[in-house]
């Protein structure tokens, strides 16, 4: 059950849906795999078989994690937006020049498709407007079939993501620095926001931290 679980966790993930009719032979190749790797012999029917009799359990405990949303009467991924972050130990954002902000895009293209930055933006948007527009974006996106969306850019596009709770999950880098207070790179929130830590982890002397923001 729990190779089964892993493999259509991954494959929705890769294709933005939970598989159906014969994309379902696409999940039980896998776990035969894992299947013979441990010199166990069992008919592929048997596995079949098994997975139809978990299909509702396994499609119940994907939406209960967040991962699966009904849309229309289908079950696909809930397309969450992810915002990769760097600060110092006092919590300033540290801003990525664009060589930086191709790395990212890179770094996260197993789970995501959609890259958020500010030329994603419609043309001419007034500054007045423009959380508005990030908004709208988001939810025309989060219609479509597709991975996870991350935002990408420097801190003055990213605020508008934060302040107006539009983030679903923050990976957040921080480095061993101290630095000065200023305007452009503080975030003002107008109402507490909590979240629940997923992992951490030390990639050279950074430390990273994966939130998941609770509504």
């Amino acid at each position: 059950m729990q190779e089964l679980y892993s493999q259509c966790r991954e494959y929705i993930i890769e294709t933005g849906r939970f598989p159906c009719k014969d994309e379902k032979y696409t999940v039980l190749d896998k776990v035969y795999d894992k299947i013979e790797e441990r010199d166990i012999w069992i008919p592929y029917t048997e596995v079949y078989q098994h997975f139809l009799s978990k299909e509702t359990k396994l499609k119940n405990r994907l939406m209960k994690e967040g991962l699966l949303v009904d849309h229309n009467g289908k079950l696909k991924l809930f397309r969450k937006v992810i915002l990769p972050i760097t600060t110092s130990l006092n919590g300033i954002i540290i801003d990525v020049d664009d060589i930086d902000l191709q790395k990212e895009k890179e770094k996260y293209t197993e789970i995501a498709d959609t890259f958020l930055t500010k030329e994603s933006l419609p043309n001419q948007v007034e500054d007045a407007k423009e959380d508005e527009a990030k908004k709208d974006l988001v939810d025309i996106i989060r219609k479509e079939n597709g991975k996870h969306i991350i935002v990408i850019g420097k801190s003055k596009f990213i605020k508008g993501f934060i302040e107006e709770d539009i983030i679903d999950e923050y990976i957040i880098t921080i480095k061993p620095l101290i630095l000065s207070e200023n305007e452009a790179n503080s975030i003002k929130l107008n109402k507490k926001m909590n979240l629940k830590l997923l992992s951490v982890k030390k990639e050279g002397a950074d430390a990273v931290l994966r939130y998941k923001r609770i509504r």
